[in-house]
């Protein structure tokens, strides 16, 4: 798991905020939350290999870490 960073991040095409989540110093996915509740997952090609191989595990816990840190900085900035 210590090959995973997130990011928090506000972008310009965005309304809320997204989590970026980096795996070996490259940008592996994307989760964001434009409505309460309803999470989306925007995966991005490897930008070196055919595709990625990472843990089954250790995925679903960066995309789950992802996901609570959005919810936590929800809660303190709810939806308009």
């Amino acid at each position: 798991m210590n090959d995973f960073k997130i990011i928090t991040a506000t972008l310009p095409d965005r309304e809320h905020e997204v989590a970026e989540i980096w795996y070996k110093g490259k940008c592996w996915a994307e989760v964001s939350q434009e409505k309460l509740g309803c999470f989306d997952i925007e995966f991005y090609n490897h930008p070196e290999n055919i595709c990625w191989k990472i843990s089954y595990n250790d995925a679903v816990n960066a995309l789950e870490k992802a996901k609570n840190r959005l919810s936590n900085n929800n809660r303190r900035n709810p939806f308009q």
